[in-house]
């Protein structure tokens, strides 16, 4: 399934679902009243989890998009980040659990999060384990670490020297695996175009899987 989310200043919400084999785009849209509180949404992508579609607000809020009432709901999740201004912040799954990074500008504070999906809070991660979170506006990811070294960090579309920055959940430095060592991104480059793509050889692709697709654009 591929979904799409159109939002303007918070004030409504569109959203778009087609599933393979499916001729039209399914139209959600939800308006608010100027009493309601405005969501502002992350510029990173929304979640799939669990039957729901997860769209992070800036500041920690959390739209859910109920696929199957196709209903529409804004959490006011407690245990918001302790950055004082969210100048980037990222949502993904990692483990089963949706986790999200927070960081002020330039990465001068930086917080992670768990979401307790039930209760609508946030929890602090101290530590990702085995795990690495690759982070971009396009796509994010979470992955075990296949090499020892590269677990219990959260890596960049960002460089110094031509080598890859990431933050260190132990050291709480960001750094490369050079000499860069610091407390925030400053002096850093950014790759602005640009995603994290995790291959997997188990479930193999041919064109044909979007036959469909073609046809209906054939037919129009």
């Amino acid at each position: 399934m591929v979904f799409g989310v159109m939002s303007v200043m918070g004030k409504w919400v569109r959203i778009y679902t087609i599933s393979r084999g499916e001729g039209d785009w399914e139209e959600s849209v939800f308006d608010f009243d100027e009493d309601d509180t405005p969501m502002f949404q992350s510029v990173c992508s929304p979640v799939f989890h669990n039957g729901k579609l997860y769209c992070l607000g800036a500041e920690g809020k959390m739209g859910v998009f109920d696929l199957k009432g196709r209903n529409w709901t804004i959490h006011d999740v407690s245990g918001r980040p302790h950055v004082d201004q969210t100048d980037e912040s990222y949502l993904l799954e990692c483990n089963g659990q949706l986790m999200a990074v927070f960081l002020s500008f330039m990465g001068q504070e930086i917080c992670v999060l768990a979401l307790d999906a039930d209760k609508m809070e946030w929890e602090k991660v101290d530590s990702l384990g085995e795990f690495m979170l690759l982070i971009s506006a396009p796509t994010s990811l979470a992955v075990k670490a296949v090499i020892a070294g590269m677990e219990n960090k959260i890596y960049f579309p960002r460089f110094y020297d031509h080598q890859i920055v990431f933050y260190c959940l132990k050291t709480c430095l960001y750094k490369t695996f050079g000499s860069f060592s610091k407390e925030d991104l400053f002096e850093t480059a950014e790759q602005l175009n640009c995603c994290w793509m995790q291959p997997s050889a188990a479930r193999a692709s041919t064109p044909k899987h979007l036959d469909w697709l073609v046809s209906l654009h054939e037919e129009r």
